[in-house]
């Protein structure tokens, strides 16, 4: 309430300071003004490119459902704010709803400029691992694996891609110490998909009958397959 009035000050003084329109349109942001917050952070971007009104500007977009605008506002960014690491991170979240193709190139500039980034590796493996590119999947998830070697997500996709890749003996080994660390419904799923790839289908079944009402409805397919 008293950053309000300061800031309207502010912006009669100073109408054309990047900072000061950034500042508005983080205020209309944090009260969840979407339209308001936008076209402030528009006109300071428009200032002064830089990574944090790009960001703020990007979210603000998808709250605002226009992620696409997001994209574009990011895509187009001079490079000193699109090779930023978190510009690329956040690309990369929204390129895998929409272009994994994209995703993955900038899954791996962002490896290639911090070759320990465990979130670029981990959800790299993944996509690979959905395009059926097992062995790629895998060494990418074992990187990630070597870095954070208690991370479920981690352990998950690894162990996803050794499955997939009928390497059930390990997939078993990495999808149960997942398990033991999440009670995640994708986990649970996985580590029953295991358990039934190495025979053990009275013990998938325990674990499909731990699933809950919504877990269920989410993942009929192990019911199938276990």
């Amino acid at each position: 309430n008293k950053v309000a009035p300061l800031l309207e000050k502010l912006e009669d003084k100073l109408p054309d300071n990047a900072l000061v329109t950034q500042l508005a349109g983080h205020l209309a942001y944090n009260k969840k003004q979407y339209p308001e917050a936008i076209s402030y952070l528009e006109k300071s971007f428009a200032k002064e490119s830089n990574v944090r009104t790009a960001l703020l500007l990007a979210s603000a977009y998808r709250k605002d459902n226009a992620e696409a605008k997001a994209i574009t506002l990011l895509e187009q960014a001079p490079e000193k704010v699109n090779q930023n690491a978190a510009v690329q991170g956040l690309l990369s979240e929204m390129y895998t709803r929409t272009d994994s193709a994209k995703a993955m190139d900038s899954y791996l500039k962002q490896i290639k400029a911090s070759p320990k980034n465990v979130v670029a590796l981990n959800n790299l493996a993944w996509l690979l691992t959905e395009q059926k590119k097992y062995d790629e999947a895998i060494s990418y998830a074992r990187k990630a694996h070597e870095l954070m070697p208690d991370n479920p997500q981690i352990l998950d996709t690894l162990g996803v891609a050794l499955l997939k890749n009928i390497k059930q003996s390990e997939a078993l080994e990495i999808l149960k110490k997942a398990y033991s660390l999440s009670k995640e419904a994708s986990i649970k799923v996985h580590y029953a998909q295991a358990l039934a790839a190495n025979g053990q289908k009275s013990e998938a079944r325990q674990v499909v009958d731990g699933l809950t009402a919504q877990e269920r409805s989410e993942e009929r397919r192990v019911g199938k397959e276990c």
